[in-house]
C-alpha cells in the first residue's frame, strides 16, 4: 500500500495538458516543477500555476529551474535525486520536457524505490506506472477530462480567462439552432429565391453594408420589423425561420403585431454591437447555434462556447481574429476550433487563419476545424486539399452534425 501523495515532481514542457491531467488527478498539496533556463520554459511553468487555479486547487508550486537551456539526461537525473532526498510522500511524472530530460528524471526516481513514477499516456487515454512501486488509487483518464473546463485548458496555455469573453448559448438559442439547420438546409432555394440575407443586411446596413454609428439612428432601426426587408408576404420557411428567432430572443413583438429586434435599449455602448449580432444570426451565423446544438449531444464534446474573445483593446486582431466556437474534445484533452461558413470563398487564406488561432489559443495539439454548408463548384475538393495540407478537419453539409453526434466506436 502506498502512502499518501503530498508532492508531484514533474518537468515544465510547452505541452502543458500531459502535467495538468496528472495534477488534477493527483491533487497534491505540492508541485516542484523542474525545467530549463529559458523564458518560456519559465512562463510555461506559470501556465500550469494558473490552470491549477482556475481548477480551483490551492496548491504550493515550487519551481527548480537548472542553469542549462537545454538540460542533459545528468543534470534532470542530480536535480530530480536532489528534490526526492528532502520529500516524503512524492510522486513524480516523467511525461514532460524532452526525451533526454524524461529519461533523466525517470533514472533519478528509480534511485528511490518506494516513489511511483507516473507517465500520462494522452493518446491512449490512461496513466501509467513505468516504475516499482505502484501508483496510488486515481481517478480514471475519462473522469480527470470530464471535470475539464474551456476556461482551465486555455489558462494552461497562457490565456489568462479574466482577458477573454466567453459566451454560452442559451437552451431557448440551442432549439433555434436546430430548427435554423431543419429550415436552412431543407428549404435553401427558398431563402435565396426571397435573397433573404442580403435585403435583411441592407434593410439595417443600406448600400454600404454597415451599420450607422449615428447613436439615434441605431436606436430607429431597433423597432425595423425585418420581414419588411421582403416584399407581398412571407414565404412559409422564412416565417418559421423569423418566429424561431423570436422564440429564441433575438426578436421580440412589437407594439403594433409585428417583429423588432430584441435588444437593451439603455446600453448605448453596446447598442451598435447588439444590433449586429442579431443581424449575424439571421444572416449565417445560426449555423453556429446548429453546430454547438450537435455539440450538446456529443459523446465527446463539452463545455461549447460561441463568440469567444479578448477583451483587452488590441488584440482583436489576426493572431486570434474570428473565432465561431471552442469545444473541448475529451477524448483528446484538447481545444477543437470550430468556424463555421455557409459558403466559402478565399478557402486557403481562411483555413491558414484558422490553423494559427488553434494553435495560439490551444497549443500544438488544439484542433482546428471548418464547418462548411455549401462549399462552392467543385463540391469542396479544394477545401478539403487545403484543409488536408494545415491540418484542419473540414466538414461539408450533412457531415458537420454527423461529425459531432458520432459516439465511439463508430465508423470512421
Amino acid at each position: 500500500m502506498t502512502s499518501p501523495i503530498h508532492t508531484l515532481i514533474h518537468i515544465v514542457s510547452k505541452q502543458t495538458m500531459q502535467n495538468i491531467l496528472p495534477l488534477l488527478a493527483v491533487r497534491p498539496q505540492r508541485v516542484v516543477q523542474i525545467c530549463s533556463n529559458k523564458e518560456d520554459m519559465k512562463a510555461a511553468a506559470k501556465w500550469t500555476e494558473m490552470a491549477a487555479s482556475e481548477a480551483g486547487l490551492s496548491i504550493e508550486f515550487k519551481n527548480e529551474v537548472l542553469a542549462s537551456p537545454d538540460p542533459g539526461l545528468e543534470d534532470v537525473q542530480k536535480a530530480v535525486q536532489r528534490i526526492l532526498e528532502h520529500s516524503e510522500g512524492a510522486i513524480i511524472n516523467c511525461t514532460g520536457g524532452t526525451k533526454l530530460m524524461a529519461v533523466g528524471a525517470y533514472l533519478g526516481a528509480m534511485h528511490f524505490p518506494s516513489v511511483p513514477i507516473l507517465y500520462c499516456d494522452t493518446q491512449n487515454q490512461t496513466f501509467i506506472s513505468a516504475g516499482q512501486s505502484p501508483l496510488p488509487a486515481l481517478p480514471s483518464f475519462a473522469e480527470i477530462t470530464a471535470t475539464l473546463t474551456l476556461r482551465i485548458v486555455m489558462a494552461a496555455h497562457g490565456r489568462a480567462p479574466e482577458d477573454w469573453r466567453f459566451d454560452t448559448a442559451t437552451p431557448e438559442q440551442l432549439s433555434f439552432g436546430l430548427e435554423a439547420w431543419n429550415l436552412r438546409t431543407t428549404q435553401r432555394q427558398t431563402f435565396a429565391d426571397c435573397q433573404f440575407a442580403e435585403k435583411i443586411r441592407g434593410l439595417y446596413c443600406g448600400p454600404k453594408r454597415r451599420l450607422p454609428s449615428s447613436k439615434s439612428v441605431l436606436q430607429s432601426l431597433v423597432g425595423v420589423d425585418p420581414s419588411s426587408a421582403l416584399e407581398g408576404e412571407l414565404p412559409s420557411p422564412v416565417l418559421e425561420f423569423l418566429k424561431a428567432a423570436e422564440r429564441a430572443g433575438f426578436l421580440k413583438t412589437n407594439p403594433n403585431g409585428g417583429l423588432q429586434l430584441a435588444v437593451q435599449t439603455d446600453k448605448d455602448p453596446s447598442l451598435r454591437s447588439q444590433i449586429e449580432k442579431i443581424l449575424n444570426v439571421l444572416d449565417g451565423s445560426w449555423l453556429e447555434l446548429s453546430v454547438m446544438n450537435f455539440v450538446e449531444r456529443s459523446s465527446r464534446h463539452q463545455d461549447a462556447h460561441w463568440s469567444v474573445e479578448p477583451t483587452k483593446e488590441g488584440q482583436q486582431n489576426a493572431e486570434y481574429g474570428e473565432t465561431d466556437l471552442i469545444v473541448l474534445d475529451k477524448n483528446r484533452a484538447a481545444l477543437e476550433i470550430i468556424s463555421c461558413k455557409t459558403t466559402m470563398t478565399q478557402p486557403l487564406e481562411h483555413l491558414e487563419g484558422l490553423r494559427t488561432r488553434a494553435t495560439n489559443l490551444g497549443g500544438s495539439h488544439a484542433l482546428a476545424t471548418l464547418a462548411v454548408l455549401y462549399p462552392g463548384e467543385d463540391g469542396g475538393k479544394t477545401i478539403r486539399r487545403y484543409g488536408k495540407l494545415l491540418n484542419v478537419k473540414v466538414l461539408i453539409g450533412e457531415e458537420i452534425s454527423q461529425h459531432f453526434t458520432k459516439h465511439p466506436g463508430d465508423a470512421a
